[in-house]
């Protein structure tokens, strides 16, 4: 989670009644968005989906102030049917489908508690990066092939951002975006024409008119 401020950002806490505002810790400053998502694996399943509505109805709902808006990151799908345990979860589609299920039962919960809620579809972005050329999705994923590569998670900020601001993420120069960034060893940076790609692809997702504002720049 993490607590946007005009001035810049405050990462973390101990715990979530901290970082929601009513531990000793919180400045008590309202959020003006707060970022989730589940465990990979959960929206997919009926019983974790439901564990997870049961959390979010009994201990997040209560914490969140109304001016807040909440955005949940949709999870993506495997590259390969049972990689990390999946096999139940069926083929890429099959997971990915489960998945928007998950994330769409949670926004629909927060709704009818007056919460304001949306959805970064980066589940469905990777989709559509593999329906436009299967090559460039596969990029997306770490070797173990659940993992989000740099490319990925560029992607996900993409569609993230967009989703937040109705605006996309663009850059002064494309080494910017991972100048100074942790990554795990084994992966490699993207290069810009990839970077490009799936840029144009975060476009379709996330609403909003499309603008160059103070959080923008240029690729």
């Amino acid at each position: 989670m993490k607590r946007v401020f005009k001035e810049g950002s405050d990462y973390g806490s101990d715990t979530t009644d901290d970082l929601l505002g009513g531990g000793r810790k919180s400045r008590r400053i309202a959020w003006d968005f707060v970022v989730m998502n589940d465990y990979t694996q959960a929206p997919a399943r009926s019983e974790s989906r439901s564990a997870t509505l049961g959390v979010l109805r009994d201990y997040y709902i209560p914490l969140f102030s109304p001016s807040t808006v909440v955005v949940f990151l949709e999870t993506f799908a495997y590259v390969e049917e049972g990689v990390n345990n999946s096999s139940d979860l069926g083929s890429f589609d099959e997971f990915q489908d489960a998945l928007v299920e998950g994330y769409e039962s949670y926004r629909e919960l927060l709704g009818r508690r007056g919460i304001k809620c949306r959805v970064a579809r980066v589940g469905s972005a990777f989709r559509r990066v593999k329906e436009a050329d299967e090559g460039l999705w596969r990029k997306l994923y770490f070797s173990d092939k659940y993992h989000p590569s740099p490319l990925g998670t560029f992607l996900s900020a993409c569609v993230l951002h967009r989703t937040m601001f109705g605006e996309d993420l663009v850059l002064e120069r494309s080494g910017e975006a991972f100048e100074g960034a942790r990554h795990m060893s084994g992966g490699d940076l993207p290069e810009i024409q990839d970077m490009k790609r799936v840029w144009e692809i975060a476009k379709e997702f996330g609403g909003g008119e499309v603008g160059v504002g103070a959080r923008g720049g240029k690729l």
